[in-house]
């Protein structure tokens, strides 16, 4: 938010500045009168900024969009690197989610895995049932969100599509949480 005050105000002195020099330079000699010029040059630059605003306010929300579509999509092509893994091993990679990475790299599972979403946050990678051939028998992949926290409790099922800080999840190859389509709530 401070980010977004900083630009308007650094944007909105050089507009100002400009809307005067235009306004006293336009103006004829006789009707040059430095508090309407004044007048004139803040509602010019008023309407500018707001202009201004609208346009990064909804540049913000696209960006958060498709960081979160780039994780869904990230999360989903992991899963099934993972389970084309499991169906070779008998089950998943066991270790950290960099660890896990290399192995299916050198596998030839995949030329190159994503280490963090699309806030470039890392994955939380974790495995359960530990089998004795050294594989694990459940996985859960996670990205924290935008708010690069990861939520100790959550419930499972889809999210408002514009709750950036939620995270998403998949689970043996399945989503547990993720956000919900704008399709599929305009069907309901």
């Amino acid at each position: 938010m401070l980010n977004r005050i900083a630009a308007l105000l650094i944007l909105g002195v050089p507009v100002y500045a400009f809307a005067l020099l235009v306004l006293w330079f336009v103006a004829p000699a006789k009707k040059r009168s430095l508090g309407v010029a004044l007048i004139e040059a803040s509602i010019s630059t008023a309407i500018v900024l707001a202009i201004v605003g609208l346009y990064f306010s909804s540049q913000g929300e696209s960006l958060e969009s498709a960081r979160q579509k780039r994780s869904v999509a990230d999360l989903r092509n992991l899963g099934a690197a993972l389970n084309e893994y499991r169906a070779r091993h008998g089950g998943y990679p066991v270790g950290t989610f960099q660890e896990a990475a290399r192995v299916l790299m050198q596998e030839g599972i995949v030329k190159a895995v994503p280490l963090a979403d699309g806030w470039k946050t890392p994955y939380d990678y974790r495995v359960t049932g530990m089998l004795s051939t050294g594989v694990a028998s459940h996985y859960e992949l996670r990205s924290a969100g935008a708010d690069a926290v990861l939520e100790l409790r959550y419930t499972p099922g889809p999210f408002e599509p514009t709750d950036y800080g939620s995270d998403i999840v998949i689970a043996d190859t399945l989503f547990v949480r993720w956000p919900q389509s704008r399709r599929s709530r305009a069907a309901r």
